[in-house]
């Protein structure tokens, strides 16, 4: 480690905790009086209590009592990518009195040299995070956070008032931080809400001064010339890159008004490609089937890769000059339509709905001349554009706000973040006693051997 500030020594977690265990992997029931906290509940905000499971009732008395959390033990995700070394501060469970863990995580309960807030603090400190892969062994989701390498962790260790300051100090500008953080990921919910209202301005005439009147309610069937149904053979397990290959399409190549042809699957050699089901530039593509929140999604094409054919899960509508194709995707997707689409779904489960072509066409917009369609497309893409702009911006400050803790995170492990008192005692000296202390207490009470009787 670096040079510390006066007063401050350095240390291993060996050191300064006195209890390091991993949870046992229990058998489950549906409910009991004893929950089990596993790494979903772990968040650096606290535990998440509505993942909780719950441990089989004749199975609690094997729990000892240091098996039961405390207030201020740190429990950290100790395997799974994207999962080890997350952690979270435990100050108890507003839905019960006593609490374990699982054989994911592990507790780290602080001895009196090392204030909990402080050690929860450092662990999600850039000196710790930046290093879990280093700490970890294994590969792919079988990664482990071992208890030796959690013993062996260094952190620098300053004075135990210094400590508390510190943590207060962290915790003023953490409340600041999350309340920026709190406000700039509400504007992305609010993003779509203004892009709805764009919509929704667009179907009833009121975008702009130019879009007079509501225009002729005309049902879908009027104008929709043919709708095709797509292709889906067995496909490889991997999107093709090369334009010069062919690909079917997954149906999540069709977002909400936006296409991307990069979400396909390789067309197996084999297999003789279908040139009449290759989508074009201008096409407006529906999804016909699947799960309600993924049927009815309507997209235009604005732009593709050549040799992609869509799937028997998505309609391709061919509309007649009266109606501009951008414009009719547009209208699909006005917080109207949507939920008059959402009606007509058919289907035994929200997983697997569908959408049938007779329902479709009887569907109605409002409709202007060809001019006045394309005007109001060009007035929605300007509108989108600026709510773009904000959130573009929104989400460069979310990551500056991400990278503020991680500096203030630093200074505090570098004894930059508050000042130093000479009248607190040395970490070195109160790190001595505990280590007196349990040396006191390892060594075996001497007594006087009793005489075996004859």
């Amino acid at each position: 480690m670096s040079e510390l500030p006066k007063g401050w020594t350095d240390a291993k977690f060996e050191d300064v905790l006195d209890y390091v265990q991993r949870g046992k992997s229990p058998k489950y029931a549906e409910a009991s009086e004893l929950p089990v906290i596993n790494q979903k509940c772990v968040r650096w905000w606290g535990i998440q209590e509505e993942h909780l499971k719950f441990i089989r009732p004749d199975l609690i008395a094997g729990y000892t009592v240091e098996r039961f959390l405390v207030d201020g033990d740190v429990l950290w995700n100790s395997t799974g990518t994207g999962t080890v070394g997350r952690a979270a501060l435990f100050r108890g469970l507003k839905s019960a009195p006593k609490s374990v863990v699982d054989g994911h995580v592990t507790v780290l309960r602080s001895s009196a040299v090392i204030e909990p807030a402080y050690l929860f603090n450092f662990i999600r400190s850039p000196r710790v995070q930046d290093r879990i892969e280093d700490m970890h062994t294994g590969s792919t989701n079988q990664v482990e956070l071992s208890k030796i390498e959690v013993l062996k962790t260094e952190i620098p260790l300053p004075p135990l008032p210094e400590q508390r300051r510190i943590v207060r100090k962290l915790d003023t500008l953490s409340a600041r931080t999350t309340t920026a953080r709190t406000h700039l990921t509400a504007i992305a919910k609010l993003v779509q809400r203004m892009r709805g209202a764009v919509l929704s301005k667009a179907l009833n005439g009121t975008l702009f001064t130019g879009q007079i009147g509501i225009g002729e309610p005309t049902e879908l069937g009027q104008f929709i010339t043919d709708i095709e149904q797509g292709w889906s053979p067995k496909c490889e397990n991997e999107p093709e890159r090369n334009p010069d290959e062919w690909a079917v399409l997954t149906t999540t190549a069709i977002q909400a008004i936006d296409f991307d042809s990069k979400e396909n699957k390789k067309l197996p050699s084999h297999l003789e490609p279908r040139p009449h089901l290759e989508v074009q530039v201008g096409d407006v593509l529906m999804t016909r089937a699947g799960p309600r929140v993924r049927c009815a999604v309507c997209s235009f094409v604005s732009e593709t890769s050549p040799r992609r054919i869509f799937s028997d899960k998505v309609y391709r509508i061919r509309l007649d000059s009266s109606v501009d194709p951008e414009f009719f995707v547009m209208m699909m997707n006005t917080p109207e339509l949507v939920k008059a689409l959402d009606v007509i779904k058919s289907g035994g489960s929200e997983s697997g709905l569908n959408l049938t072509q007779g329902r479709l066409k009887s569907l109605s917009i409002n409709l202007w001349d060809v001019a006045t369609q394309r005007d109001v497309v060009a007035e929605i893409k300007t509108q989108f554009a600026k709510i773009d702009h904000l959130a573009a911006e929104a989400a460069k400050a979310l990551k500056l706000t991400d990278r503020l803790d991680q500096r203030i995170l630093a200074k505090a492990f570098a004894g930059e973040l508050v000042p130093q008192d000479p009248t607190d005692e040395p970490a070195t000296e109160l790190l001595a006693r505990i280590r007196q202390a349990r040396a006191t207490a390892a060594k075996p009470k001497r007594g006087r051997r009793k005489k075996v009787a004859t």
